[in-house]
């Protein structure tokens, strides 16, 4: 409240406005004070003072200074000071004003006696102070003015009260500034100064921290200020600048003390003592402001939750709970925040009954929190069923994010967002491991979403699920999974061919189809790739749409290959090559299935019966082979071809170049052994016994094969006329493959003979020791008849030595050495017969025989001693007789066996010499 407005009543106490006529003459004129400015005099109202009466006062002033300076002791002094002290404290806004003011004042009062005189002059001089802020002398002033009788004038009373209680206030003093304050309202709201004193009193108890005696002040001065005008207009006043602000004002200390107590529960316990208020509501609302503003961000929520709760259907409910999410939100009170937007949309979801009551039109804001609500609770949920390394804990908020964001598509399926929510929802599903769900909600936003890059990827994701569903679906379930997938892929390449991941679906798609064996389904996608992919009228051809119809041509090839159709096969397999230049990866790949199907359809061509045309094939199939694999086999079978045609000449060419260019491969063996086929069917007998060899020699190759290889390489080198290589061949056999026996004997057979044939007796005696000592070391192993005869043939030699030994004089000592030479010869001569082999046995015995024959006939023909008398000879000649008829007489015996056996003399020639032998023996005697 201001100066002016306390001055108000002393003005009303009947202080006449005057004014100065000066006059020219000596002795003081008598002053009229009618034309003075009249001062403000009505407490409570504000003086407005426009230019003309300022210019007035200022002339009274101007006039009443320079009767006082005239006329110091003048009969109008005392009316003039009190007059121009009045004008001082009205004029004021100066310290220097309001001095010359107190100075009259206290000029006038000591001379002023007591009574209503003495009342006014303390009053004025008590504004003077206060206005100046001399708070102190005025407070003083004050207090001397309370101690006369100004109860008697209750407005007077009230209006220095209320000044009393503004100082003190001022200065702090609130106990007894709300003392002063109580007193003005005590008086009742008759007095000018009661809404200001009933609100300060409220202002004056909150500095004391009395919150609760506060509010009673407060909240009267609340509800004067926006109390109905009168009975027929109950609607809210209309309220000046000043009061809207002192409303304002009244709300945040009212708030301020409910805070300070126990917030909105004091609030409601208020209210049930005092009763209800038309703005109950609003201090509510102004709590809530009164705690954002101190960053007390959870009672602000929590009442303007509170206030939502109370009506949760009225228009303000919502909105409400929308600015404590916004408030949680601002402040990162995250947990809050979700917690209270999971209510808000279980409050204010579209099936709820508020919208039963209000049409979404009018709230687009809360439509607006709804939509950001779900999609936030979505996704947090989804993170957090992400991150949370506990599976139940996971499971729980990805069911709880699924549910969200299935309400958000129910509910806002025709928003801009919906296509987001529902490819979040999708992966979440994916992310479960309910990939069949996923690829649902992947297909449906393939097919209803405008945004073809979001369209595509869903569509890859539906196609990801179904891949992953494939484990663990049952039989009947894994053959629709396999159709769906076909069918999301087909649809895929039809309407994305330029996407980066069609050539992966195609490749995908293909392979599992030609797996299946559905080879004619796996024909058809890959047509059906090579048109989706084909440049039309609008655009070029990209190159990954390029890329696609070499590929489609590719899964036609392999599936017309699948099913044998080799022609048509590398028909698609050209054309797919059209489509790759030096540089494309997948050449190799496709020149190999040209290949392959090129050497296929020659096989075919030959089974056909068509040779040439198979040769043709399989030159064209090595020609064009990437590498080694296919071209080294089409090159070999092409060889075989020409040896079935017995084109030699050809074919030993073609093996040939088949052995330089691949040395290291597995057929190098069987190559060895056509070779020397043809070489030898063609006359070449040299070379082909070098290819025997080599193929004999081969490390790793079948030891039948090298066996057979190195006897035929050994025979050829005969044939050939280069018996020391025939002879190196053998005998490199038998160090390689001593066994089997029997064979081991035959090949040393060969040598013997091979020896022999050469004039190298002491070599082929040398081999049929070996035969014997074979049979020897493994008897029964089929080398008998090998080994009989040999041991023959090697008593022969000793039969030669002993044929070779000559009695001679001194004859003891030859005949000594003879029949030693015999015994050698009859125990070789013994082990053939041993062996039991007839023939062997017969010649053994026959030879034998004539051992003893000839040792018979070597003592009569032997040298007679010299130095013998006719009586000593006769009687050595009796000797020499008698021991040759022995030695003969054994030869018989042994013929005589010989002759015995059941043997076919005719067959048998060592039978028939023994017959022969006993003839001429008997013919003898």
């Amino acid at each position: 409240m201001t100066s002016a407005a306390i001055s108000r009543p002393l003005r009303a106490l009947g202080l006449c406005a005057t004014s100065l006529l000066f006059l020219a003459c000596a002795a003081p004129p008598a002053i009229d004070m009618a034309d003075d400015p009249a001062p403000n005099t009505v407490p409570g109202s504000a003086m407005v003072a426009n230019k003309s009466t300022n210019n007035t006062r200022a002339q009274a002033i101007g006039s009443y200074r320079d009767y006082l300076a005239r006329y110091p002791d003048g009969p109008e002094r005392d009316r003039v000071t009190r007059r121009l002290a009045d004008l001082l404290l009205e004029q004021g806004e100066d310290p220097t004003v309001y001095a010359e003011a107190i100075n009259y004042y206290e000029y006038l009062l000591g001379a002023a006696p007591a009574g209503a005189q003495r009342t006014e002059l303390l009053y004025q001089l008590s504004r003077a102070y206060q206005e100046s802020g001399r708070s102190q002398q005025a407070l003083a002033s004050i207090d001397q003015l309370l101690l006369r009788e100004t109860d008697a004038d209750p407005r007077l009373y009230a209006d220095t009260r209320f000044r009393q209680g503004e100082l003190l206030f001022s200065e702090g003093d609130y106990l007894k500034a709300a003392s002063a304050y109580r007193a003005v309202v005590e008086l009742g709201p008759s007095v000018s100064a009661y809404e200001s004193s009933l609100y300060k009193l409220g202002w004056s108890l909150f500095k004391q921290e009395r919150y609760r005696e506060a509010l009673p002040p407060l909240l009267t001065s609340l509800d004067l200020k926006l109390a109905p005008v009168g009975e027929n207009t109950p609607q809210a006043p209309v309220l000046s600048a000043a009061s809207r602000e002192q409303v304002a004002d009244l709300y945040r200390v009212i708030c301020a003390s409910f805070a300070q107590l126990d917030g909105v529960d004091s609030v409601d316990s208020y209210f049930r003592q005092v009763g209800s208020r038309s703005y109950q509501q609003q201090v509510y609302l102004e709590l809530a402001q009164w705690y954002v503003e101190r960053q007390r961000i959870s009672e602000a929520a929590r009442t303007w939750l509170l206030v939502a709760q109370r009506d949760p259907l009225g228009a303000k409910a919502p909105r409400l709970t929308a600015r404590a999410i916004e408030l949680y939100r601002q402040a990162g009170f995250q947990q809050r925040r979700v917690a209270t937007q999971a209510q808000f949309v279980t409050d204010y979801a579209m099936d709820s009954a508020f919208w039963r009551q209000h049409a979404p039109a009018d709230f687009p804001a809360v439509m607006l929190l709804l939509q950001s609500s779900l999609q936030d609770l979505a996704r947090l949920s989804h993170q957090q069923a992400r991150d949370n390394a506990d599976r139940a804990a996971a499971q729980t908020a990805a069911s709880q994010a699924e549910q969200w964001y299935r309400q958000y598509l129910v509910s806002f399926g025709d928003t801009m967002a919906a296509t987001e929510m529902n490819m979040q929802l999708a992966e979440l599903l994916f992310e479960r491991g309910d990939y069949h769900q996923a690829a649902d909600e992947y297909e449906r936003i393939a097919r209803s979403s405008h945004d073809s890059t979001l369209a595509a990827e869903a569509a890859l994701g539906a196609l990801r699920a179904i891949d992953l569903a494939l484990p663990d679906a049952s039989a009947a379930e894994n053959a629709l999974l396999r159709e769906r997938a076909t069918t999301d892929a087909l649809q895929f390449l039809q309407h994305y061919p330029e996407h980066t991941a069609a050539e992966d679906i195609l490749v995908k798609t293909g392979t599992a189809l030609l797996e299946q064996q559905q080879y004619v389904r796996a024909l058809q996608v890959g047509k059906d790739a090579v048109s989706y992919a084909m440049p039309d009228a609008r655009s070029d051809t990209l190159p990954t749409s390029i890329a696609l119809q070499q590929l489609g041509w590719s899964l036609q090839a392999q599936a017309l290959f699948a099913m044998a159709n080799y022609t048509d096969a590398t028909a698609a397999y050209r054309e797919a090559l059209l489509l790759a230049d030096q540089q494309d990866e997948r050449q190799p790949a496709l020149l190999e299935g040209l290949a392959v199907a090129t050497y296929r359809q020659a096989g075919q061509a030959l089974t056909a019966d068509d040779p040439q045309t198979a040769l043709n094939l399989y030159r064209q199939a090595a020609q064009l082979a990437p590498t080694a694999g296919i071209r080294s086999k089409a090159q070999y079978d092409a060889a075989t071809v020409l040896l079935s045609q017995a084109s030699w000449t050809e074919a030993i060419a073609a093996l040939q170049q088949f052995r330089a260019a691949y040395p290291d491969d597995p057929l190098q063996p069987e190559v060895t052994r056509r070779l020397a086929y043809a070489l030898q069917t063609s006359g070449n007998e040299a070379l082909a016994a070098n290819e025997y060899l080599q193929l004999g020699q081969a490390q790793g190759q079948d030891v039948t094969v090298q066996r057979e290889a190195l006897r035929r390489a050994a025979d050829l080198f005969m044939q050939a006329g280069d018996t020391d290589q025939a002879i190196a061949t053998r005998e490199s056999y038998l160090q390689r493959f001593p066994a089997p026996p029997g064979t081991a004997a035959d090949v040393m057979q060969e040598l013997a003979d091979l020896e022999s044939a050469r004039g190298n007796a002491g070599r082929r005696r040398h081999w049929l020791q070996a035969i014997v000592a074979l049979e020897n070391d493994s008897p029964g192993a089929g080398t008998l008849g090998l080994a009989a005869p040999a041991a023959l043939e090697l008593a022969g030699y000793q039969l030669a030595d002993f044929r070779e030994l000559q009695l001679v004089d001194p004859v003891q000592e030859s005949l000594a050495r003879k029949i030693e030479a015999m015994k050698r010869a009859l125990q070789a001569f013994e082990t053939a017969i041993d062996y039991g082999v007839a023939k062997v046995t017969t010649a053994a015995t026959y030879h034998i025989a004539t051992m003893y024959d000839e040792l018979g006939s070597a003592l009569l023909s032997s040298p007679r001693p010299a130095n013998l008398t006719a009586e000593q000879l006769a009687e050595y000649e009796l000797l020499l007789a008698n021991r040759a008829a022995g030695f003969e007489q054994q030869a018989i015996d042994l013929y005589m066996i010989n002759t015995a056996g059941d043997h076919d003399a005719q067959r048998n020639p060592w039978v028939e010499k023994s017959v022969q032998q006993l003839k001429r023996r008997q013919a003898a005697r």
